[in-house]
């Protein structure tokens, strides 16, 4: 289990969990997005990630490690 900050400059920022198809590419799940104040525990598919979201993700070494 690992935390991430979403940079303004990222790549998945702006794009749902759907478009991003992170469980079924890397295998590994995101537990929850904290969103400032807001915490969302299981994010569903149509969730988005916004800059500044901090996410955890549940996966081996190597699938966070790719994920990365």
């Amino acid at each position: 289990m690992t935390t991430f900050d979403i940079a303004p400059t990222s790549n998945i920022a702006g794009k749902t969990l759907e478009e991003l198809r992170i469980r079924e590419q890397l295998g590994i799940n995101i537990a929850f997005i904290k969103r400032g104040e807001i915490m969302i525990n299981i994010p569903n598919k149509s969730e988005r990630l916004f800059p500044g979201d901090e996410i955890c993700v549940i996966g081996t070494d190597n699938q966070v490690k790719e994920f990365k």
